[in-house]
């Protein structure tokens, strides 16, 4: 059901002027090795599941790493890089986040700012995200 070579979607959360990312874990503890990106800021993502929608997967991380359900209908999809599709969705009020094991930290970032904070943090995905700003 998902598109042709993506794997994996993301869900980006703009409040104002800023995006909410996470900071992803050095060291899984179930894995015993170091995730994808480990150490890196990141929007909220994952592997799409069989039978399931890049969107559907999106929204579905999004609950899982987080604890926020927005409904699917919310989000436009931004764009893809390489098997990764983004999604993006802006909130009115800034979110309660309980984050899973999957992160350290999570925070609200300013557009603009993300080609040098915070960091480390992937280049294709801040220039995908600052470019839904044109």
């Amino acid at each position: 059901m998902n598109s042709e070579n993506t794997k994996y979607a993301g869900a980006v959360i703009k409040y104002g002027e800023c995006v909410m990312l996470a900071k992803r874990i050095d060291f899984c503890p179930y894995s015993k090795k170091a995730p994808p990106y480990a150490g890196h800021w990141s929007v909220f993502c994952g592997e799409i599941e069989q039978n399931e929608t890049p969107i559907q997967a999106a929204t579905r991380e999004l609950f899982e790493e987080t604890g926020i359900k927005i409904s699917e209908e919310f989000f436009k999809k931004i764009g893809k890089i390489k098997d990764l599709e983004l999604f993006i969705t802006e909130v009115k009020e800034r979110p309660e986040v309980e984050l899973n094991y999957e992160h350290t930290e999570c925070g609200f970032f300013k557009i603009e700012c993300l080609d040098f904070s915070p960091n480390p943090m992937d280049e294709k995905v801040i220039k995908m995200i600052q470019e839904t700003q044109t």
